[in-house]
């Protein structure tokens, strides 16, 4: 029978998973030295192994849009580390999976593999969101920045200023923050870029998240949730007339080099003057190697 302490602690350690949270820190976290007084429970105990194989690896998420390969691997070796340290026993059927995923090939596991996170969208793991990306830092669109989070956590705790507005992202990349959007009503909803490999890996992760979306680029669209090519850096009057009616502008995983400040703020201007309708402009910056901001 599975007790209600490890049902709780194997839901916590699920959604840490599918975000791809530094292993040793998740499970760090859950360990029996390490689990809360108000959370009793062991996170080796046979019987909880039984409960991680049947909740995360042979959840359909994990079946369907699994963390990359590398960190599943990092995850269960630190895990049976942990088992084989302290003498506990082994789940014949968490070790026959393990056995199994760790004999398929390391071909997968080269750099520039796609993967999948999932977030866990409120307080059940069954709202979630899912986006495939690229752990390859070179490939900066696809990937999941921190700024794309914070502007995330914003529409959520404020879905009232997006609800019923016509909403433009700039620089969408994996596409977090307009999926986010998506979900709090706004009358309209366009989600740019400028490279094709990231423009149609935004078109794939609105479809596996159950959200209708059209591809501008190759049938304009004036309605819904639509993806379309926008480069900052070649922005005219003409190429953002378009957006003139569009009242909310939103710019997110951008801003991680100052380079491309001025680029972004020469955008906006024109944007600004394009139209008389009023706008709003929500930020999220986040520089990456250390980078500051002057000013």
């Amino acid at each position: 029978m599975e007790r209600p302490d490890d049902v709780e602690l194997v839901r916590r350690i699920k959604r840490d998973f599918f975000e791809m949270k530094p292993v040793r820190t998740v499970l760090d976290k859950y360990f029996d030295f390490a689990i809360p007084a108000n959370l009793p429970g062991s996170a080796i105990s046979v019987e909880f192994q039984r409960l991680l194989l049947k909740q995360i690896f042979l959840d359909e998420t994990f079946l369907n849009y699994p963390p990359s390969r590398g960190y599943t691997l990092s995850f269960l070796r630190c895990y049976f580390n942990e088992l084989e340290i302290r003498n506990e026993e082994f789940d014949d059927d968490f070790v026959n999976f393990c056995l199994l995923y760790f004999n398929v090939s390391d071909d997968v596991s080269a750099t520039g593999e796609t993967c999948f996170k999932t977030f866990q969208v409120g307080e059940s793991f069954e709202n979630k969101l899912t986006i495939r990306i690229s752990p390859s830092f070179n490939l900066v669109g696809l990937t999941a920045w921190e700024a794309g989070f914070f502007m995330g956590e914003y529409i959520l705790a404020h879905p009232e200023k997006f609800r019923q507005r016509k909403c433009l992202e700039l620089g969408s990349g994996v596409g977090l923050t307009s999926m986010l959007l998506a979900r709090v009503d706004p009358s309209r909803l366009v989600a740019t870029d400028f490279s094709p490999a990231v423009l149609d890996n935004l078109v794939f992760n609105f479809g596996i998240n159950g959200v209708p979306v059209s591809d501008s680029r190759h049938q304009p669209s004036s309605d819904g949730v639509s993806v379309d090519f926008l480069d900052v850096g070649m922005s005219t009057m003409e190429s953002l007339r378009v957006y003139e009616e569009f009242d909310t502008v939103l710019v997110a995983d951008m801003i991680y080099d100052p380079s491309l400040v001025m680029l972004l703020l020469n955008t906006i201007n024109v944007l600004f003057a394009s139209t008389r309708v009023p706008k709003t402009v929500y930020t999220a910056p986040k520089l990456s190697k250390e980078e500051k901001l002057d000013g």
